[in-house]
């Protein structure tokens, strides 16, 4: 089976396992090396045999168990030279192939004698016509045995089972039912009456056509077409289903952009070539689009290289405005006045205060000042915690009243009634809306009781728990007050002693447990994430160790199932607390940066998150966010014997011997992630030796030293920290025989 991704260039044939490319050129001293360095075409049958088509070198087939290639055909057909620019079929009813010079004919290919070559019998297409008038462009072989022609003139279909060629197309009637212009025309549409360039067909059986001004489908079931126009010359699609399972054609133009049609919608999106980042104008063509299993879309380009793009790699989005990027992109608080729609919002980094409000069409950017914390009360009164002490902000004027202006670094607030608590580096603090008068309850220091100094740097933090008490973060413990009594319950520190005891003094976040609030609170330090017993004041502690990508925990979100969704100093993590497993996103999955900031989270009322960072925030619904959940595939890439003078090319499919010294075995994996490798973990054992896996981190190379005679068993398998949990991908073996006093060992398979 053909594991790796490959890409045909012109100058060689190129094999990507993830990491890394092999290139595969013509030696013409090698008979098994592949017949031309320049390819023109890649197709893999229904039974994973890798076809390669070249300008000059005719049709190879490639042998992956001995990595080498079968000659089928050379450059020449009936005593003309061809260049191969597509492939289609499969061994049993012939491999159909199409020239630049607009031939088209069939190979009846059986098996030889000689391992080396293969018989190839010809066949034709009954009633094409010549060349020069049908200028067969592709050809592709559905699964009805129906061979489906693109030619410049239009469509022609030939039935392998009757020999029958329809090229009218009167049988079948056209349907427009998208207009990329909404455009209303007379134009009767057909493609067996305009140029056709590709060929595919969806997991149903429809099939579906590139031409001249879009995309045709034929509907398998009711046996007519249906028509897409986009408005543009066609040259190459893809079908596949996004992450909420909408068929999706993803269409290559000549000069209009990759366009991405959603079938169940009729959305089209419409990226321009010259906005693909980092690589300038593509003039003007994607050549091929594939769409793997696991969603990554692969585009080869003009003269650009290979572009692709991954879903996971888009599940978030940065969220901040273009025109504050260019200044201080840093988010230290963000909120999201949802009383105002989704159009209003407060962001603030170490330098401005900006609130954009679209429904009233008006926004404040205010350098004077920022704000750390934002809080709207029941009353609809918004909060500020800022370098101008606890304010208010009325988002309609524009106007800020400071109701605390000693107290210039605030933190936490929170509010019931007529009291609106705050926390500042030393104290928690307690305003009176009624006689607007102001309390202190002193946060204190170590064992000696001394206060902390107020500074920029000490963070606390403060959060409502559902009895009404409050739970008060400083850089010197947890507390737990009482408003009611006006007394602090308990202090938790850290004890060394004590393994049970909090982690770290130092608090950055804190969140009640979002099903058993009342037994459980969830406590965000510098070491990790702490769970809080509260009948026995005991911790839980969970780390690196355990799944989480870094050991600080700015924010805690829970979502509506009940999972805790971290920010941290490398990404965002999600907690399974009943599975206690770790989901983690960082750069790669669109996050704004892997590094999130202090206190820049939110959760709105309708569950909308928000995660500042130190360039730009992201906000989405949870419930949004779906990971493709494929198991990612092992494979062995190479296996070598290091330090042998006479080193043995392994075969992957026929028997290895060992001289009796080769006692030391070097091998590579690679796991076909293309979207995000360094995310991926290995490990391995010797299935009749080693009692546990031995985890190799991301490290892909194992050698195997001082082998004892023995029947072993090497396993290996990856691990990866982004589907729902460590979920473990399939394992391959490779089993062999090294026996001591025998002059050969004997590698039996690799399963």
């Amino acid at each position: 089976m053909v594991w790796d991704m490959w890409f045909g260039t012109k100058d060689g044939l190129n094999r990507f396992d993830g990491y890394s490319c092999k290139i595969y050129k013509s030696d013409l001293f090698d008979s098994t090396s592949i017949s031309d360095n320049h390819i023109t075409c890649l197709y893999e049958d229904k039974d994973h045999n890798l076809w390669v088509g070249s300008r000059l070198g005719g049709l190879n087939l490639y042998v992956p168990g001995a990595d080498f290639f079968i000659k089928v055909i050379d450059s020449r057909f009936e005593g003309k030279s061809i260049i191969i620019n597509s492939i289609s079929g499969n061994l049993k009813d012939g491999i159909w192939i199409s020239t630049l010079d607009g031939q088209c004919f069939g190979l009846d290919i059986s098996s030889s004698k000689d391992a080396k070559s293969l018989k190839v019998k010809f066949l034709k297409v009954a009633g094409l016509g010549s060349p020069a008038k049908s200028k067969v462009l592709n050809v592709y072989l559905d699964q009805h045995k129906l061979l489906w022609i693109a030619t410049l003139k239009g469509l022609q279909i030939y039935n392998l089972k009757n020999k029958q060629l329809d090229s009218t197309g009167l049988a079948f009637s056209t349907t427009k039912i998208f207009d990329r212009n909404n455009a209303i025309d007379k134009i009767v549409y057909s493609p067996f009456r305009e140029s056709i360039y590709e060929t595919v067909e969806d997991e149903v059986g429809n099939i579906w056509l590139a031409g001249d001004a879009g995309l045709y489908m034929f509907d398998n079931k009711k046996r007519d077409f249906l028509f897409y126009k986009l408005g543009g010359w066609v040259k190459t699609i893809s079908i596949s289903h996004n992450r909420y399972g909408e068929k999706e054609v993803w269409a290559g133009s000549f000069s209009n952009g990759l366009m991405i049609l959603n079938i169940l919608t009729n959305k089209l999106e419409v990226i321009e070539y010259d906005n693909f980042s980092n690589l300038g104008v593509l003039n003007g063509m994607v050549h091929k689009i594939y769409k793997g299993s696991d969603g990554t879309v692969w585009m080869g380009t003009n003269g650009r290289g290979v572009v692709y793009f991954s879903p996971n790699n888009s599940l978030f989005q940065n969220n901040m405005p273009k025109k504050l990027m260019n200044s201080q992109p840093s988010v230290y608080s963000i909120f999201p006045i949802k009383s105002h729609g989704d159009k209003s919002i407060i962001i603030n980094t170490m330098q401005y205060f900006y609130h954009e409000d679209l429904t009233y069409g008006h926004s404040k950017f205010d350098t004077s000042f920022f704000s750390r914390i934002t809080y709207e009360d029941e009353h609809g009164q918004i909060w500020m915690g800022s370098t101008e002490g606890l304010v208010t902000y009325n988002p309609e004027t524009n106007k800020v009243i400071p109701i605390d202006p000693e107290e210039e670094i605030v933190y936490g607030i929170y509010g019931i009634g007529q009291k609106i608590w705050y926390t500042t580096p030393n104290s928690l603090k307690l305003y009176n809306t009624l006689d607007k008068t102001i309390r202190s309850f002193q946060l204190l220091g170590k064992e000696d009781h001394s206060s902390i100094v107020s500074h920029e740097s000490l963070y606390s933090t403060l959060k409502a728990d559902s009895d009404g008490t409050l739970w008060i973060g400083a850089v010197n413990g947890l507390y737990h007050f009482d408003p009611i009594k006006e007394k602090f319950r308990v202090v938790y520190k850290n004890d060394p002693k004590n393994p049970k005891s909090i982690s770290s003094n130092e608090i950055k976040s804190i969140l009640p447990d979002p099903i058993q609030s009342n037994k459980t609170l969830w406590v965000g330090t510098t070491t990790g994430l702490n769970k809080l017993d509260k009948a026995t004041g005991t911790f839980i502690h969970y780390n690196i160790s355990d799944g989480l990508p870094n050991n600080t925990i700015y924010g805690i979100l829970a979502d509506t199932s009940g999972n805790l969704w971290l920010s941290t100093n490398h990404g965002l993590s999600v907690f399974n607390i009943l599975k206690q497993s770790f989901t983690n996103f960082d750069v790669h999955n669109g996050l704004q940066s892997n590094e999130f900031n202090t206190g820049a989270y939110y959760k709105s009322s309708d569950g909308e998150m928000f995660f500042g960072g130190i360039s730009g925030y992201n906000r989405f619904y949870p419930d949004k966010i779906n990971l493709p959940l494929n198991k990612i595939l092992i494979v062995i890439t190479d296996v070598n014997l290091p330090g042998s003078k006479n080193p043995y090319p392994f075969s992957f499919i026929n028997d290895n011997f060992l001289t009796h010294d080769n006692n030391n075995i070097s091998i590579t994996l690679a796991s076909l992630d293309y979207a995000s490798p360094e995310k991926l973990r290995y490990a391995y054992r010797i299935y009749n030796n080693d009692t546990s896996w031995i985890m190799l981190g991301n490290n892909r190379n194992v050698t195997l030293s001082n082998l004892s005679p023995a029947n072993i068993f090497f396993k290996v398998r990856e691990q990866m920290h982004l589907a729902d949990g460590e979920k473990m991908s399939w394992k391959w073996c490779l089993s062999f025989h090294h026996l001591g006093g025998n002059p050969f060992g004997h590698i039996s398979s690799i399963l």
